[in-house]
């Protein structure tokens, strides 16, 4: 009887409600687990061939000059319309940057830019009479200048819609568009992960490796090394990242720096040092060391000759991308491809050229600067063009002689150097915020770093290629998984060498024939390395440089003399003797190793073309 009570009393109906809750939350929890995540992307209509012309052939994209700036646009006829149909998720933005073509002269010069996006879904899955619009209007200058509109889309989210643009211009003004871009939250259908071994993260998640090179780079243009410009967003970097202080580049230009940073290897061994010869085929690249591994592998690059993929520098990458985009515009691309890989191990590579000397007007640029600009600053009547020669060439014929520098000139050319960095300072931070904004800054091991410096007359030379510290000390800052040892600072100097056997060994990856040290296990005795036009070696206090040219010879102390203004060569001849063997037992080891390599290879080609031989003679082979 008692117990029949109780199956029909509260108790009984407690635990049925227990029971009933139970269920409720493990159904709730199911339907948690298989909703798609919804994470933020770009859809980026300017760097895509989306958009559809009302003119038929529309202008390609591609780098064009407006407001005296140099950026990757797509070009915009006056009565022209743009359209593109695609699939809005939540929270949408559009984002448009333009500038017009300076009016002709006598002309009315201004126009008007308008935005249109309509819900465009099939009637079957709109409410009844139900067809919302977002309709913006926005001025184009009658001035030549660079302009930003936003439009927000958020009331037509997860719905079909189509974007169109039409530009009322003044005969004879073309307006370009250099952003075009939606930014929104959508669902994301999330792969299997695969897994694949570490040591550096955290257990259980795929190693993610991102690579930075900014080109041309001194260690001092970042204000976390000591540098007077600000340098707020690489600052805050540095903050969750190890310093490597003093860092020194493996060449004082392009191609053998890139070359040796990709490879771990020396000119002599990886052979691309004279802009004519690729990466030895030898030498295996950082990226088919990866992909080996089963690592997904991307590189991004700014289309530089020096690293063309007829170089050798696309090997190993499943896509890699020479573009002329705008870092804004690479920025978003290597969001999207991250996310679109965060299950997996990856590698990517991204190079940016923003504090580069430019090839159009001005020696070097950024966003708002403009000739008239600087002359008033520095109190000149004009600035940019001299004699016939503008922009890198122009910094060239001041190097030769062909053309007089100007009174203060250095600081003319810092300061335009300077504004190329603040882009790269502003756009490199929000790569790292979109990163942690996706969950993903964490987990990755991030390297940002340079192939060399610049000089701006210290050793009385502009540009690069010379043996001076201010070319070959760079930044090396390392993120590592999981925020270890964030902050820390490395005062044992080290060399680009060392960046691929320190991400290979963290990953437990093999590092045979590597002449470089791992970053953090570098000895302070340890030699350092450098040159391609040059052979220098840095030991100590003590800094030998050989030059191509007979006479060519520098020793300096750099811890009397950091600047290096006096050359001890004739003063300390038994010194520099000894670095000179030091160069020489370097040159000779080098020979050797590539020697080695280049055998290996052969060896490896002939077991090959053995074992072929010996299929087709079993009748596998047809060939």
């Amino acid at each position: 009887m008692l117990a029949a009570r109780s199956n029909s009393g509260p108790w009984h109906l407690l635990r049925l409600g227990k029971v009933v809750v139970a269920i409720a939350l493990a159904v709730l929890v199911a339907s948690c687990r298989q909703a798609p995540p919804r994470r933020p992307r770009f859809v980026d209509w300017v760097t895509t061939a989306g958009l559809r012309s009302n003119m038929g052939q529309a202008e390609p994209a591609g780098e064009f000059s407006c407001a005296d700036e140099n950026r990757f646009v797509r070009p915009m006829r006056g009565g022209e319309e743009f359209s593109v149909t695609g699939l809005l998720g939540e929270s949408a933005r559009l984002v448009i940057s333009t500038c017009a073509s300076r009016p002709l002269e006598g002309s009315g010069g201004a126009g008007t830019l308008r935005v249109t996006v309509v819900d465009s879904s099939p009637a079957s899955q709109r409410g009844s009479g139900e067809n919302p619009a977002v309709r913006a209007e926005f001025p184009v200058s009658a001035f030549s200048k660079w302009q930003r509109h936003q439009v927000d889309l958020a009331g037509l989210a997860n719905r079909q819609v189509t974007l169109r643009l039409t530009a009322t211009l003044p005969a004879g003004r073309t307006l370009y568009l250099q952003d075009i871009y939606v930014e929104h939250w959508t669902q994301v259908v999330r792969p299997e992960v695969k897994l694949l071994p570490r040591r550096a993260a955290r257990k259980g998640t795929p190693a993610q490796v991102l690579l930075i090179s900014v080109d041309t780079l001194r260690e001092d243009a970042l204000s976390v090394l000591g540098g007077s410009h600000p340098t707020p967003g690489l600052d805050r970097f540095a903050g969750a990242a190890q310093i490597f202080l003093p860092h020194y580049s493996a060449a004082a230009w392009t191609q053998p720096s890139h070359a040796a940073l990709l490879t771990g290897q020396p000119h002599r061994v990886h052979g691309a040092d004279n802009g004519k010869r690729a990466i030895h085929p030898a030498v295996p690249t950082l990226a088919e060391r990866f992909r080996a591994q089963g690592f997904a592998t991307a590189g991004l690059v700014f289309d530089c000759f020096w690293l063309d993929p007829r170089f050798g520098f696309g090997r190993g990458f499943d896509q890699y991308r020479s573009v002329h985009w705008t870092l804004g515009q690479s920025v978003r691309q290597t969001l999207n491809w991250v996310d679109e890989h965060r299950d997996r191990s990856f590698f990517y590579f991204l190079h940016t050229f923003e504090p580069h000397s430019d090839y159009r007007r001005l020696p070097y640029e950024g966003p708002g600067v403009r000739p008239l600009h600087v002359a008033q600053r520095f109190g000149l009547e004009s600035y940019g063009c001299r004699e016939g020669h503008c922009s890198s060439m122009l910094l060239q014929a001041i190097n030769s002689g062909t053309v007089a520098a100007l009174a203060g000139e250095e600081k003319i050319l810092r300061y335009l150097y300077d504004r190329g960095v603040d882009t790269l300072d502003s756009q490199l931070a929000a790569l790292f915020a979109g990163l942690a904004q996706r969950g993903l800054f964490d987990n990755m091991l991030i390297v940002l770093t340079s192939d060399h410096g610049e000089s701006f007359y210290e050793h009385a030379q502009l540009l690069h290629g010379h043996p001076w510290q201010e070319e070959i000390r760079v930044p090396l800052l390392i993120k590592w998984p999981g925020g270890e040892r964030a902050g820390e600072k490395v005062t044992v100097p080290s060399s680009a060498l060392d960046v691929v056997p320190t991400l290979l060994e963290e990953l437990g990856m093999d590092t045979t024939g590597l002449p470089g040290a791992h970053l953090l296990r570098r000895r302070s005795e340890r030699p350092i390395f450098t040159g391609a036009n040059f052979d220098a070696v840095i030991e100590g206090r003590w800094k030998a440089v050989l030059g191509r040219l007979e006479g060519e010879r520098w020793l300096f102390d750099l811890t009397a003399d950091p600047g290096e203004m006096h050359n001890l060569v004739d003063e300390l001849p038994a010194e520099f003797s000894r670095l000179e063997e030091v160069i020489a037992k370097r040159k000779a080891d080098e020979q050797h190793w590539a020697a080695q390599l280049v055998e290996a290879g052969e060896r490896q080609q002939q077991m090959s073309e053995e074992e072929r031989a010996r299929l087709r003679a079993l009748g596998y082979l047809n060939d």
